[in-house]
């Protein structure tokens, strides 16, 4: 019987799907970790219990301990990138340190009731690691990055007095108002069956057109996390019924960190912090930074340029 199904398994067509968005979804989606012991029994603490992890996951299962515990779960990522841009194979690396579900559980019982207990937990996890290194660079002779804010202008309507307007009320002060102040797009003039036509026109475009290409290099650095604080509570009775509850406290670290003393570097993360205002104004929200020692924006001199460089009231520094 065993061979017929073998047989049978082996001719029976299969069919193999690429991953959906909603999987892509699904899978960006960052769980816990969980300490050693969760790791070793293959994530299974919802159901077992008796670990640290249960605060995150089923806090019920704190209601095992009759005793305390503190538990430490270092970790060390492993981050290696591979990317290909125009045929030019680029490879980065950036490794660093986590912790998992990492902290204090207490378990205490009452005198006159043996068969009944109650546990408090403090831990602290790291869900998500930002810490990451992408680089690619190589020569393109197909397209500019330049084509972007021209097409942008181009499309938009706007006279080139608007979109310089003065003071950040330009209606793109984060691309096309920087990429004609710096002459990166610029209007020319062609003539079109006899008459004279106005386009805009990036400037490495021209060396497009003259059939050579373009370096060109990406570089980018991602720092911060996901930390969550949480504070448990179980109940055992007589070893049979368990309850519990959970309070959670994220906390999301993340932005363009930069490199201190680098102009290049804060012109960037500016710019970039200022592209995340510019969504921030859509949602009606408020993006909060503050100043960081080693990132491009840390002390008084660059917090005051981002604070005259942005001045969104959606924005808080």
């Amino acid at each position: 019987m065993k061979r017929y199904l073998l047989v049978l398994t082996l001719i029976i067509p299969t069919a193999i799907f690429a991953q959906i968005p909603e999987d892509a979804l699904r899978y960006s989606f960052y769980p816990q970790n969980g300490s050693a012991r969760n790791m070793a029994i293959g994530g299974a603490m919802g159901s077992l219990g008796g670990d640290i992890t249960a605060t995150y996951v089923n806090p019920a299962g704190l209601g095992f301990y009759k005793t305390g515990e503190f538990v430490l779960t270092p970790g060390f990522l492993l981050n290696n990138n591979k990317a290909n841009f125009r045929e030019t194979a680029n490879q980065s690396k950036k490794n660093s340190f986590g912790f998992g579900p990492s902290g204090w559980v207490w378990g205490f019982g009452t005198r006159y009731k043996p068969k009944v207990s109650n546990a408090i937990s403090l831990a602290v996890t790291q869900t998500a690691n930002f810490n990451n290194s992408i680089q690619y660079k190589g020569l393109n002779n197909y397209s500019s990055f330049s084509e972007q804010f021209a097409e942008e202008f181009a499309k938009s309507g706007f006279t080139i007095d608007t979109v310089l307007y003065p003071n950040n009320q330009s209606p793109f002060p984060y691309t096309s108002a920087v990429a004609l102040y710096t002459y990166l797009i610029d209007t020319v003039s062609t003539i079109v069956n006899g008459q004279r036509v106005y386009q805009v026109k990036g400037a490495p475009e021209y060396i497009l057109d003259a059939g050579q290409a373009i370096r060109q290099e990406m570089n980018r650095t991602t720092k911060g996390g996901i930390t969550e604080f949480a504070l448990g509570f179980a109940h055992n009775n007589d070893d049979k019924w368990f309850w519990g509850a959970t309070l959670g406290i994220p906390i999301i670290n993340c932005g363009p960190g930069g490199k201190t003393g680098d102009e290049a570097s804060l012109v960037q993360t500016i710019d970039e912090i200022g592209n995340l205002v510019h969504m921030a104004e859509k949602y009606g929200v408020t993006l909060c930074v503050k100043a960081h020692v080693g990132a491009a924006i840390y002390n008084t001199p660059t917090t005051l340029r981002i604070m005259e460089a942005i001045s969104s009231p959606a924005f808080g520094i």
